[in-house]
């Protein structure tokens, strides 16, 4: 049995450890969105389930003043409008959701 080994090979036993040192223990067999299964150290799977997040936070705020913003009629319905950028809407909409994250 080798030493050192991929994810892969520690978690089918042809290896003992990861370079990182990553024993069998840290590891498990994860099905992806494509149905495949990829080797993912716990800690990166723990990392991956929060939902706490900043980015989580983002998109939340960013669709509630979308919908403040269409309401007060600044943005149009389905109208592209990218946060921040030079224009009026996009300067109101990135402030929108500043204030909401606070």
């Amino acid at each position: 049995m080798e030493t050192y080994g991929s994810k892969s090979q520690v978690y089918n036993g042809t290896a003992q450890k990861t370079k990182g040192g990553l024993t069998k223990k840290d590891i498990s067999r994860v099905k992806d969105s494509s149905g495949n299964y990829r080797y993912k150290s716990k800690e990166q799977q723990k990392t991956g389930k929060k939902k706490n997040t900043f980015r989580a936070k983002w998109a939340k705020a960013m669709k509630q003043a979308r919908r403040q913003l269409i309401q007060s009629g600044v943005i149009k319905e389905g109208e592209f409008v990218p946060v921040g950028g030079s224009t009026r809407a996009g300067k109101a909409l990135y402030n929108r959701i500043k204030e909401i994250i606070g």
